[in-house]
Parts: structure tokens; sequence; C-alpha cells
């Protein structure tokens, strides 16, 4: 799941460095640097909570989609996380 936030972070900077929204890039890239250059992975799915450029990103592109198919992937995918996580923290795997 770190693995996979890393990954939607890094996609969240470069559309928002080509968007040149500088105050949210530079608030998400240095969180990334921050929780991904540590010994261990901080748990950035948990983390990610706080990163509300990302949020508001996610919720700009699925109200305002570019193209008609964005919003039925975006939610998908939205749901598909939602019910891993509640999976895990149902199993008990929520915790680092």
């Amino acid at each position: 799941m770190d693995l996979l936030f890393a990954a939607v972070i890094v996609v969240a900077v470069i559309v928002l460095a080509r968007r040149r929204q500088w105050p949210e890039v530079t608030y998400l890239a240095l969180t990334w640097i921050a929780l991904t250059t540590s010994s261990t992975f901080v748990s950035l799915a948990r983390n990610s909570v706080t990163l509300f450029p990302l949020t508001i990103l996610i919720a700009v592109t699925v109200s305002h989609p570019p193209r008609r198919a964005t919003r039925p992937v975006i939610l998908a995918a939205w749901w598909t996380l939602f019910v891993v996580n509640t999976a895990l923290f149902a199993f008990g795997y929520w915790a680092d």
C-alpha cells in the first residue's frame, strides 16, 4: 500500500507542476521526501490523509473530468482502495 500511495503522490506532484500550482507541489513533494527517505516507510497510506492538495486534486478531477471515462475509473479505483483498506483493518493488518 505504501508503494501505491508513493506513486499516487508522485503523479499528483507531476499533475500539479504542469498546472503550475507551486505551493501544492512544494507541500506534496516535501512530504513525499520526508516519508520515503527514512529507513522504513512511515505509512504513506495513513499519512496521505493530511495531504489535502491531493484530496482537492482528486475531487476536482472527479467533479470536472477531462474525459468522460475519467470519473468511473477514479471512482472504481477509490472503491477498490476503500474495500481493501476496510478488509485490512477488519483483519487486524491496519497497523505498521
